[in-house]
Order: C-alpha cells, then structure tokens, then sequence
C-alpha cells in the first residue's frame, strides 16, 4: 500500500482508504507476534565494495560508530570473514525516543576468495568509519602437469600382453 502525504491538510492519506482498518488489524498481529529484536532492526550488514588491481583484491566496508576492538577480519576455509559488533547506547532515563533508524548488534560478511589469492599477507586497516581490507594475489598462474593414467577397456586389452595394458600420458591442467 502506498501512503501519500497530502499537502493541503498536512496529513498521510491512502490510495485505498478502505483497506486502511485491515493493513492497521495486520499491523498490530505483526507486533504481537514478531520478537522485538526484529521489530526494532538490530541486525546490520555493512556495504561492501570490491575492487581488483593487478596485485589485490580492495575490499572497503562502511562501518562507522565501530571501535578497532569490535571488529574482526579472519581467513577460514579460503574465505574472508568480516564481523563485529555495534552497541546499543545506553538510555537516559529521563527521554523517550520517538523513532531509531540506526542499527546495533552483531553482523558478519563472508566473501570466498579467488584461487590466486594470498591470505597469509592480508593487511585491515580501520580510518574514520570505513575498514579496508587488500589482499594480495599471485600475479603469475600456476600450472602443474597432472599424470593421467590410460586404462583400456576389456575389448581394447584383450590379446595384448600385461605391459601394454597401461600406457601413461601427461596434460598441463592450469589452475
């Protein structure tokens, strides 16, 4: 339902006004039942952008109201993990708040890394609200030669003695 603001009597007015008393019901089910931590949206996930050069991956995060102790950079399994925690301000007693946009709580980003990627010399660095992360590459490709064995079928092997049954041939598989 889409709410618009008429600015002649400086007030929201629906589309559908006859649907209003069962969008408001629906609402107030919704709150009865939702947990109030999703009601409330403590849940972030910073944005991220990627960028690649010719020797790194640049991951810069918008992270602001963080601390350097509330975050975490890890290398699991080929993959960057990112998390930390934004803390709930603490209340006066003396004010209520009207409307909070802005969230608290745990979050973690996890991004799997290229192949040729190096994590053994990953740097982080955190600077008015934003954590960079660069991860270097290999800027050469590896190739390795992977034997492969040659194993006939019945048809093929028979009337053939035990020493032509297998024969060994080599093919470069890039990684």
């Amino acid at each position: 339902m889409k709410w618009l603001m008429n600015p002649m009597e400086n007030k929201a007015w629906s589309l559908f006004p006859e649907m209003g008393e069962s969008i408001r019901e629906a609402d107030r089910l919704f709150r009865e039942f939702l947990p109030r931590s999703l009601e409330t949206r403590t849940f972030m996930s910073p944005s991220c952008d990627i960028e690649e050069t010719e020797k790194t991956y640049a991951f810069k995060f918008d992270i602001p109201g963080l601390r350097r102790e509330d975050l975490k950079v890890e290398i699991l399994d080929n993959q960057l993990v990112v998390s930390g925690e934004r803390k709930t301000e603490k209340k006066h007693e003396d004010s209520v708040t009207h409307y909070t946009e802005r969230f608290s709580g745990k979050f973690q980003r996890v991004f799997r890394l290229p192949a040729n990627a190096r994590p053994q010399n990953i740097t982080a660095h955190y600077r008015e609200g934003v954590l960079e992360i660069a991860v270097p590459k290999d800027t050469v490709a590896t190739a390795r030669q992977i034997e492969v064995a040659y194993e006939p079928s019945k048809s093929e092997s028979m009337g053939k003695t035990d020493g032509d049954r297998t024969s060994r041939h080599s093919v470069k598989v890039a990684q």
